[in-house]
């Protein structure tokens, strides 16, 4: 009876009792490996919860259908650290066709003090804080936060963005801690690459960061869109896309998707933050909206010079400053440099502007639709708001076929013709002769 009651009390302890965490992954051997999270909670124990290191080459993380899995990493670490390596998320349909569900699985990464959700560590003690591998998410859900001075999805504290980050399908929500980009760098330069094409990307900066772009510090790199539904937040002096409190010297590229940037006090909806835009922001396609902070254009420069150069050649594209400042130029803190470039080039069709204080006060500018390359630094120096639509050239009829003339048979033909005629009358002429013997 004893022995049975020690028995019911074990098993007791062990029904009653919570599931233990699992233990971290390290992943630092060559070649490619696979890792499956299925309702997991991993936290770093000094470290990252996933820490991926070379000479590995490529990781897959795949994502169970109806689960949810949380990585949390360490002070000092990044939920998922990648140190150079190829990381590769989706859920367990990912595809090129494939559309996430709400049963597609779900990711929660969060970086500890210093550390990105996704990406670098901090850079003290000797850690690297840069972000230096790429990552390509094709699915699931995921939401990848950064701690204090480090990003959603990118570098840690101190750390440069050098890698590069492609989103093809899934969800995606990243926040950036203080002083650091939604998906972008953490503390230090944005040089690597963007890149969305599809999905749903929600993306927030935290005070002196861009949405998506670069910190307190230089944004140097590229943002491409050509895809899916995109939303950039910048936090306090900071652009929706572009910079930081710093300036944006690097390449915006939207020609598909549904994109909205916002950009905080000071900064830009796509540009520069509280600092000069020097940057090339182009516009072929898609359906943008982009709205600039207090003192921010709504494309442009933040809180300084407009230098770099905006142009729109398709798509719909709608620009609001804050009321004060241009819809697409300078904000409040400088003037629009003779260097600038903002025009429209049109490489079909036909762009349609319109301009004004506000939407209700809105007019189609002089010359408009515009066909060709024109210049409209001057036009729009003074208004708030700004709406281009391109205007497809109408589709080209395809002519109905031809019917072919009668033409006289002329050489080979003529004697093919004959030889039919009297191939005909032979046929004929038998056809009599079996007659007549059948009347006999």
């Amino acid at each position: 009876m004893k022995k049975l009651w020690i028995l019911f009390f074990a098993l007791t302890l062990c029904i009653a009792a919570p599931a233990l965490a699992d233990d971290p992954i390290v992943i630092n051997t060559p070649g490619e490996h696979t890792i499956t999270l299925s309702n997991q909670t991993i936290s770093g124990i000094n470290g990252p919860a996933i820490d991926i290191q070379a000479p590995a080459t490529r990781v897959t993380i795949i994502l169970k259908n109806n689960t949810t899995t949380e990585l949390n990493g360490s002070t000092d670490y990044a939920g998922i650290a990648n140190n150079g390596v190829d990381l590769v998320i989706r859920c367990e349909g990912a595809g090129e066709t494939h559309t996430c569900t709400d049963t597609c699985g779900k990711l929660i990464v969060k970086g500890g003090y210093g550390g990105a959700g996704i990406g670098g560590n901090n850079a003290t003690e000797g850690h690297d804080g840069s972000f230096n591998g790429s990552l390509t998410i094709m699915g699931g859900h995921i939401t990848a936060e950064g701690g204090v001075w480090s990003s959603g999805i990118g570098s840690g504290n101190y750390g440069a963005f050098n890698g590069k980050v492609s989103i093809t399908g899934g969800t995606v929500t990243a926040t950036g801690g203080n002083y650091s980009a939604g998906i972008g760098s953490g503390g230090g330069d944005m040089t690597g690459s963007v890149t969305i094409s599809g999905g749903t990307v929600i993306a927030k900066g935290g005070d002196l960061s861009a949405g998506i772009g670069s910190c307190d510090d230089s944004m140097n790199g590229t943002v491409i869109i050509s895809g899916g539904t995109v939303t950039a937040t910048g936090g306090k002096y900071g652009a929706g896309i572009g910079s930081g409190t710093y300036s944006m010297n690097g390449t915006v590229i939207i020609s598909g998707g549904t994109v909205t940037a916002i950009g905080g006090s000071y900064g830009a909806g796509i540009g520069s933050g509280a600092n000069d835009m020097y940057g090339t922001v182009t516009l072929s396609g898609g359906t943008v909206t982009a709205t600039g902070g207090v003192y921010g254009a709504g494309i442009g420069s933040g809180h300084g010079d407009m230098n770099g150069s905006i142009i729109l050649s398709g798509g719909t594209v709608t620009a609001t400053g804050d009321g004060y400042t241009a819809a697409i130029g300078a904000g409040s803190g400088g003037p629009v440099t003779e260097d600038a470039v903002i025009e429209v080039n049109p490489t079909s069709g036909k762009i349609a502007v319109k301009a004004g204080a506000d939407q209700a006060g809105a007019v189609a500018l002089e010359g408009s639709p515009f066909t060709a390359k024109t210049s409209l630094k001057d036009a729009l120096k003074d208004k708030q708001y700004a709406k281009f639509e391109f205007v497809a050239p109408p589709a080209t009829p395809v002519p109905s076929p031809t019917p072919a003339p009668d033409v006289p048979a002329t050489g080979d033909s003529m004697n093919f013709a004959l030889l039919a005629s009297l191939a005909a009358v032979s046929m004929l002429g038998v056809t009599v002769l079996l007659r007549k013997r059948n009347e006999a």
